[in-house]
């Protein structure tokens, strides 16, 4: 079968299809947006929902099962009679749940969702579906001291102290205190 368009392609529109798929009412997609850290306004690219989740989906297939909307745990608690306290104390403590359930998916705090092909797969029978998992970003910024630069240097860093091979570059480094006895 000819692809038409390259995997991946296409994005969420607008925010009533966004609701579709996370399956929350319309009032709530902003929350559920702030809290998987999308960005509040459209159109969602398809990647960038799945990365979210950590996902790179590579085949038809998986793209598929991925654009699924996610099922309330009240569909789960249907399909598999589980009841909801106790759908709330695997996904509180996934060791807890049984083997080859379906992972819960927090949206928020208050919003748990799953996946349909994971259900499928688990009152089939069989294995729960594997998606490829999204590479980490390499980041262009050198940490070599001799390359660091002066803006940088002077910058505080996520710890909110200096950067220490800045230091090291400008030859500013702190002194080393001895350990006392």
């Amino acid at each position: 079968m000819a692809r038409k368009e390259p995997i991946g392609a296409g994005a969420v529109s607008s925010q009533v299809a966004l609701a579709r798929f996370f399956n929350v009412c319309r009032q709530h997609v902003r929350e559920v947006n702030a809290a998987v850290r999308l960005d509040p306004e459209g159109p969602w690219p398809w990647e960038h929902i799945w990365a979210v989740f950590g996902f790179a989906p590579e085949t038809d297939r998986e793209i598929e099962e991925l654009q699924e909307p996610l099922l309330r745990p009240k569909a789960i608690q249907h399909a598999t009679g589980y009841n909801a306290r106790e759908l709330r104390g695997f996904a509180a403590d996934p060791r807890s749940r049984p083997a080859n359930f379906p992972h819960a998916i927090s949206l928020t705090k208050r919003v748990t969702r799953y996946r349909a092909s994971e259900l499928r797969a688990y009152l089939a029978g069989e294995p729960l579906p594997t998606y490829p998992i999204l590479k980490p970003r390499r980041t262009n910024q050198s940490t070599d001291p001799k390359t660091v630069s002066k803006s940088r240097a002077n910058s505080p860093n996520s710890t909110g102290g200096n950067d220490i091979l800045a230091a090291i570059a400008s030859n500013n480094a702190p002194p080393v205190e001895e350990d006392r006895k």
